[in-house]
């Protein structure tokens, strides 16, 4: 009964189709089929978008921040490519992140207690502040370059980063010494925490180049620092292995 129903149902529909001409056609069809149409766009949609992410879903193995540089998203996607290659990872599962979407006001002024950028100016805009101390809270970073007047802010909240000494080899220890910098830990020992940029691309004198001398100078050093995990030691040698003889700036 019901396949005859469902027959007879679609010889009438191809009746009276075939009397119409091709805007009557494309006028019923949408009146009367519109709601179904919408629900297998739908559906479509779905099962696309999933199975995009099945095809392409790629874990975040690392991520590096760059806190207070000129924000470059075609810089950042190419940096991470590069990083992935070097890194020997299986670019359709795995992937590296790398945000310049840092730019923190962590100074004050006295007179007004406001935070200030960079170049003396008020600032309100406190959505990449918290963004910061959100994914450090919640490891989502895993090595972050920084200027050194933010990693002394860093220290004054209590928040420590690695120790070189627990996550790079001995060699690379002994080779970079001098480029070390140094923070307290909660105890009040000084030790080395972060590596000075300069040289290379995350140096103000050459991501800032084309800004007066004054600019460039209120950048202050740039240091590349770890969070504390373990499992990110051997990526965190590399990191510095591919800064410090890759991205040295021309």
């Amino acid at each position: 009964m019901l396949r005859e129903a469902l027959k007879k149902s679609y010889q009438t529909e191809k009746e009276k189709l075939k009397k119409m001409n091709r805007s009557e056609k494309v006028s019923y069809i949408w009146m009367y089929y519109k709601v179904p149409i919408f629900v297998i766009l739908i559906v479509i949609a779905g099962t696309t978008g999933i199975l995009w992410n099945i095809l392409h879903n790629q874990e975040t193995v690392y991520s590096l921040a760059i806190v207070n540089e000129t924000m470059n998203m075609e810089r950042d996607t190419e940096l991470s490519e590069q990083l992935e290659q070097y890194f020997g990872l299986d670019q359709k599962k795995e992937k590296i992140v790398v945000d310049s979407n840092y730019n923190i006001s962590y100074q004050f002024d006295d007179t007004t207690n406001q935070a200030v950028r960079l170049d003396g100016k008020q600032s309100s805009d406190y959505s990449t502040y918290e963004k910061f101390f959100l994914n450090l809270a919640y490891d989502e970073i895993d090595a972050t370059v920084m200027p050194e007047g933010f990693l002394q802010y860093c220290n004054e909240l209590e928040i420590c980063f690695e120790d070189l000494r627990n996550t790079l080899s001995e060699e690379t220890l002994q080779r970079y010494q001098e480029r070390f910098c140094y923070q307290t830990n909660e105890n009040g020992e000084r030790y080395p925490c972060g590596i000075y940029m300069d040289g290379t691309v995350f140096d103000a004198a050459w991501f800032a180049k084309d800004q007066s001398k004054e600019v460039i100078e209120s950048y202050g050093k740039q240091v590349l620092v770890f969070t504390e995990n373990m499992d990110t030691s051997q990526k965190n040698e590399l990191l510095v292995q591919y800064v410090l003889e890759t991205l040295m700036a021309a």
